[in-house]
């Protein structure tokens, strides 16, 4: 069996997605900050931002979690969460970040610059009827996660958020699920 990058298996998922169901949407499940990094060029083609995310979005957001840290926490250690996904993942400080107390007690989370649930999947799935339902089960499983991480400050909600939420309350039944 030969090896398959990650970018070869998602676009040949996306590809037999969208063909096997033209009229559903592809959501990209991301929030990014982001920052140029060479090592990490962007896609070819890519809409590239033209600076890096402020400081000031990173710091929302740790704000955000500091304040919510109870939330979050019942969020990423929801059972599909862990079951699916296993640890909340992402690069972290050595150190809670300037502005934040070191006994906070989401100083654990504070540390992070990056958050996100990762998994790598059988490459044989990506050939399966069974490719649907699993990426569908992630997809619902990491719903509450993307909600909270796109909820702007001060209960204003967000398209993002409004999209999220609709995704959330939808009847629809999808695939095989």
């Amino acid at each position: 069996m030969s090896d398959v990058s990650r970018r070869t298996f998602i676009g040949t998922t996306l590809a037999m997605t969208t063909l096997a169901a033209a009229d559903y949407r592809i959501v990209d499940s991301h929030v990014h900050t982001w920052k140029h990094d060479p090592e990490f060029p962007f896609a070819p083609g890519a809409n590239v931002p033209t600076r890096d995310a402020a400081p000031e979005t990173l710091l929302a957001i740790r704000n955000h979690i500091a304040g919510r840290h109870q939330e979050f926490r019942r969020i990423v250690g929801a059972r599909a969460v862990r079951q699916l996904f296993g640890e909340l993942q992402g690069e972290r400080l050595a150190r809670v970040p300037k502005g934040f107390c070191a006994q906070h007690p989401a100083a654990d989370l504070l540390r992070f610059k990056q958050l996100f649930l990762y998994v790598e999947l059988p490459p044989d799935l990506a050939t399966s009827p069974a490719l649907y339902g699993e990426i569908l089960k992630r997809f619902r499983a990491m719903r509450p996660f993307l909600a909270f991480l796109t909820a702007p400050p001060k209960g204003r909600r967000s398209d993002v958020t409004q999209f999220v939420t609709k995704l959330s309350h939808s009847r629809h039944k999808i695939g095989g699920d």
